[in-house]
């Protein structure tokens, strides 16, 4: 069975081999996690890819706290100045509240619904059509990681 590797690839190194490996022929074994419910969706051979309905994954944070993934060759400082690389879904909703009154009846959760998030320019753009099958997924914070005052305004926005 092949199993892509992406993000949740590791390299492992044997401990006891560790040296042996790295000075004969750097042997490495090459694995992925894959958790029980992937395994028994590729065991039972179900469509992994192009699932309906559609998930947008919505994520939530604090003001300036906000994940930033960028490229091992760039700086810290010109990953901060790029602004596709700072601005998540989360701000990208409030500039389109900001200058679009007709998402004000719509939460953050129900944006997905109404509004496409146009990757390359991270702005969300009202939908042709209707998309009430699209599921919103908001990023798991831990309790205490955010003001509970704050993910409460939110999902009554």
């Amino acid at each position: 069975m092949y199993i892509p590797m992406m993000l949740d690839q590791a390299t492992l190194w044997p401990n006891n081999q560790m040296s042996y490996l790295k000075k004969i022929n750097k042997n490495y074994l090459d694995g992925r996690y894959i958790c029980p419910h992937e395994a028994a969706w590729r065991i039972f051979d179900f469509p992994i890819h192009h699932r309906n309905p559609a998930v947008q994954v919505l994520s939530i944070h604090e003001e300036n706290t906000q994940a930033i993934v960028f490229k091992e060759n760039t700086t810290i400082i010109e990953a901060i100045r790029n602004p596709s690389v700072v601005k998540t879904t989360l701000l990208a909703w409030f500039e389109s509240n900001a200058t679009d009154p007709t998402g004000h009846d719509h939460t953050y959760i129900e944006y997905p619904k109404y509004y496409k998030l146009d990757v390359p320019s991270k702005s969300w753009i009202r939908r042709a059509y209707d998309s009430s099958n699209m599921v919103s997924r908001l990023v798991f914070v831990h309790p205490i990681g955010l003001m509970s005052k704050s993910i409460t305004l939110i999902g009554k926005t």
